[in-house]
């Protein structure tokens, strides 16, 4: 008969840690802002190799501008991701994620509804990628049951991307998504 350990988190575990009773009461609804978060990262990843073909023809995009719209983003990203992480243990977490997702989100709005060029939609999918490592930046959660949510949904965010995105060219009619 194997012994089965369970790793439960209690107040007095995240009051010796440093973590608020505030904190630790809202650990879950925490866990699920890092979880949409994520899930917009890598949504925003994904639905633009989809859109792509259509989105050439209507930017006039060349093959090496198609190429580096999607490589800019995933470059900057993980160039990025050590040294902002390092950027939010010093400033704060939240901090570092609010400001991920506020530049996240401009530039998605930018890439969405200003560019008018292939040079232009590079620029905003640069500055997305900046704004992607901030949001990441905030994964580093230590307690093991957070550990396989994080795993569980990371490899769910990639699924939902790939067909969210799918869907999303399907309604915007950037083409035949089949």
């Amino acid at each position: 008969m194997t012994k089965r350990t369970t790793v439960q988190a209690t107040l007095a575990d995240a009051l010796t840690e440093g973590i608020s009773e505030h904190t630790f009461n809202r650990r879950w609804r925490i866990l699920a802002v890092l979880c949409l978060s994520l899930l917009t990262v890598m949504i925003a990843n994904m639905s633009l190799n989809l859109a792509l073909p259509e989105l050439a023809l209507a930017l006039n995009m060349t093959q090496l501008q198609m190429t580096w719209s999607i490589e800019a983003y995933t470059l900057i990203f993980a160039t990025l991701l050590f040294i902002t992480s390092a950027i939010a243990d010093r400033y704060g977490r939240k901090l570092a994620m609010q400001i991920g997702l506020f530049v996240f989100a401009l530039a998605s709005l930018y890439a969405a509804f200003i560019a008018r060029s292939g040079t232009e939609l590079i620029a905003a999918r640069l500055v997305m990628g900046v704004g992607g490592a901030f949001v990441i930046a905030n994964d580093t959660i230590h307690r093991q049951p957070c550990l396989s949510v994080r795993g569980a949904r990371t490899s769910n965010c990639y699924m939902v991307g790939c067909f969210g995105g799918r869907h999303d060219v399907r309604i915007n009619n950037y083409g035949d998504a089949s």
